[in-house]
């Protein structure tokens, strides 16, 4: 948006994403502690949190869709209403979500009930990916902002709805107001204690597994979906059909989510521990497989844009199942009275959402370095604005060869480190038995 819409320069872009990346991985753990350790009531329920997060959350969401308000201004203008906008945004995002990561955990202990709630996230995640698809149909491709502003204040309306009707009818059956277990370690009342806890997390073995593989995930996600459109415009473009670009979009909003649906038997039987892992082999197969076959192949490359994609993201969907594992390993190991959801999800966003920003900074310096200059421009599929434009026509294959390169290489580099990492990790079976008999009423 910032790049297309509002004009903004690389070097402002640049900026913006470097102000993004230490405030993106910073509140995390902040939040952590605070909704873990915190005396006051509302910070201390996770559902509280939910409800009185909402609106700003809902409000952050509208600020970057009324390019409007600022068309006029200066250069500098723009890059600080960018960074505003993020961290404002991520802000509220890691308030919110990080209750609702925490609530997956203390929810229930059972892992068929983790499970069964996987699925219904992706029911909703279904419903709501839909949105994406109708607001391109409605803006035209978001060609037509004040169309696409209306859509934004009605989505941002309707999930404060259903955020609040969330937070208000959720029954946890970790209480985190009960009584501490016989024999349990007292919850943090300093910061020493804090950073002691946090200590003792992140030396778990598979605590820090888990860490690396999940940052080779992010950056991947990330990779593609910043990225998707301008690939497969400049890769496929019309040449197999003027709405096949539009096709692609869609399934790679939908797929994901049909995916985890789909393969709810074999989650039960094998765990999310070999499911996680088999996608990776997949993903190490599916990129040298493509690599091989090369970038005339327009088919077989459109396939592995979507399966790549719905793949990437349906594995990332379980992560919080191998999390919730960790918090519950945790808790029984240095015996704790409660489990420090929050923390632990925190400390893994500290170490991981920095990949969100580097993920678009290392792209567009390897694109800039085969001929792209950032600045939009309309695209060969007509109308389209695009994040880059080369500099000369004639280097058009030279730039193409660059994105195909990119495009098989990163997720063949990322899923070989991650199936390195993840064969060490000794979580697997908690699918078979019952976790922690937390504090439960």
């Amino acid at each position: 948006v910032y790049l297309d819409v509002y004009r903004l320069s690389s070097e402002w872009f640049q900026i913006g994403q470097l102000v993004f990346l230490v405030w993106n991985a910073v509140n995390d753990p902040l939040f952590g502690l605070l909704q873990d350790t915190s005396k006051m009531s509302w910070l201390a329920d996770r559902r509280k949190c939910i409800i009185y997060g909402a609106p700003l959350f809902a409000i952050s969401f509208l600020l970057p869709w009324f390019p409007q308000a600022v068309e006029k201004a200066p250069m500098w203008v723009l890059g600080v209403h960018m960074m505003v906008v993020l961290c404002f945004y991520d802000t509220m995002f890691t308030f919110v979500v990080l209750a609702q990561c925490a609530l997956f955990t203390e929810l229930s202990p059972n892992q068929d009930d983790r499970q069964r709630l996987v699925k219904y996230s992706q029911v909703a995640s279904l419903i709501g990916s839909s949105a994406v698809y109708f607001s391109q149909v409605v803006s035209h491709n978001a060609t037509d902002i004040t169309r696409l502003s209306t859509l934004c204040v009605v989505v941002a309306l309707l999930s404060y709805i259903f955020l609040y009707l969330s937070g208000t009818n959720m029954r946890p059956a970790i209480h985190r107001d009960a009584p501490a277990r016989d024999g349990a370690a007292d919850e943090p009342a300093t910061f020493h204690d804090w950073y002691r806890q946090v200590k003792q997390i992140a030396k778990q073995k598979n605590f820090l597994l888990f860490v690396g593989m999940n940052f080779c995930q992010i950056l991947h996600t990330t990779f593609r979906s910043n990225f998707f459109a301008l690939f497969t415009d400049r890769l496929i473009g019309v040449q197999l059909g003027a709405g096949f670009l539009n096709f692609i979009a869609g399934t790679a909003y939908v797929l994901p989510q049909a995916l985890v649906l789909l393969t709810g038997s074999l989650l039960a039987r094998w765990g999310s521990y070999n499911l996680v892992m088999w996608s990776f082999y997949f993903k190490v197969g599916a990129s040298i497989l493509m690599f091989v076959v090369g970038r005339t192949a327009l088919v077989p490359l459109a396939l592995f844009f979507i399966l790549d994609r719905a793949m990437a993201e349906a594995t990332f969907s379980l992560f919080n199942l191998s999390l919730s594992d960790i918090i519950d390993s945790d808790t029984n190991t240095n015996h704790r009275g409660k489990p420090c959801s929050s923390t632990v999800f925190g400390l893994n966003a500290l170490f991981t959402k920095p990949a969100q920003s580097i993920a678009p900074m290392l792209t567009l310096f390897i694109i800039n370095g085969y001929g792209y200059s950032s600045g939009a421009s309309v695209s060969e599929t007509g109308g389209e604005l695009t994040t880059a434009t080369p500099k000369h026509e004639t280097s058009m294959e030279g730039l193409k060869d660059g994105m195909f390169l990119l495009l098989c290489l990163l997720p063949a580099a990322v899923g070989t480190v991650q199936v390195c990492l993840w064969r060490f990790y000794s979580l697997r079976t908690a699918h078979l038995a019952m976790a922690i008999p937390g504090d439960v009423r």
